[in-house]
């Protein structure tokens, strides 16, 4: 079923990145007050993001796990 496991891809990175943004807080979101609100996609590829700029290395390694995550599911991270 190919619905299903779009649908727990999509679960997944949105649990990678409500982790990123609970584990990093301030130091990466700082400006996104409302990054929790957005859209699952939308959140962890700005989660990527953000960690990869403020996150140091591991803002990189969380960054690596979740554009991997962005890859199986089909997307391309932001670059």
């Amino acid at each position: 079923m190919v619905g299903t496991d779009s649908v727990a891809k999509q679960e997944r990175l949105a649990s990678l990145a409500d982790a990123a943004i609970r584990d990093f807080g301030t130091l990466c979101f700082w400006s996104v007050p409302n990054a929790r609100s957005l859209a699952p996609l939308m959140k962890a590829k700005l989660a990527a993001r953000l960690l990869q700029k403020h996150g140091g290395a591991r803002g990189l390694r969380a960054a690596a796990e979740i554009e991997a995550e962005l890859r199986a599911a089909g997307e391309t991270p932001w670059r």
